[in-house]
């Protein structure tokens, strides 16, 4: 990840770049016929930065790096399912559509709590915070619940973009400034 950047947004439109160009790259991959499939993976990929805490912290490694931005492009994969997976043009229109929806809530609900809320726990805030999600859905799913509160799409948004807030929180990104404060004047 490159020092050059100097603000939220940056780091934002970066990681999703970089994480959609992968996404893109990686479809073929992708053996998801449902979203009960992709929760599946997400909750496998938790278990395993859970069982990867030594010492309270999650290792800074290329394993748990790479889980991070897997967990990050299954949250916007599910979206993406909803809508239809298509061909190769559709697929690549599709994320970066969600990929513009999801990074404009993140920078909506930075300005609303700012870095402190995930800083003070850094990763493994993000880990809670995802799991409180993904255990959502999976009680949702099991007992074949519509939601009370949250859309289910709302959901998948915030597991998408804890995926990338982790990945910003390791290359010490979350903590940079806003360009743009709540009333739209630049910091």
């Amino acid at each position: 990840m490159p020092n050059k950047i100097q603000t939220f947004e940056e780091s934002v439109g970066q990681i999703s770049k970089e994480c959609n160009e992968l996404m893109v790259d990686k479809l073929h991959d992708y053996k998801f016929e449902s979203t009960s499939e992709v929760l599946d993976a997400v909750d496998d990929g938790l278990q395993r930065l859970i069982d990867s805490i030594t010492d309270g912290q999650i290792p800074k490694n290329k394993t748990t790096e790479g889980i991070w931005v897997r967990l990050r492009n299954y949250g916007q994969f599910a979206l993406i399912l909803k809508e239809g997976v298509g061909n190769d043009t559709q697929f690549r229109e599709l994320v970066k559509e969600q990929s513009r929806r999801c990074d404009e809530l993140m920078m909506d609900k930075q300005r609303d709590y700012g870095p402190k809320n995930i800083s003070m726990f850094g990763e493994f805030g993000v880990l809670v915070r995802m799991n409180d999600k993904i255990q959502r859905l999976l009680n949702l799913t099991a007992h074949n619940k519509d939601p009370e509160y949250e859309a289910i799409e709302d959901t998948w948004m915030d597991l998408r973009n804890y995926g990338q807030i982790a990945l910003m929180v390791r290359y010490e990104q979350f903590v940079l400034p806003l360009a743009v404060d709540t009333i739209g004047s630049i910091c």
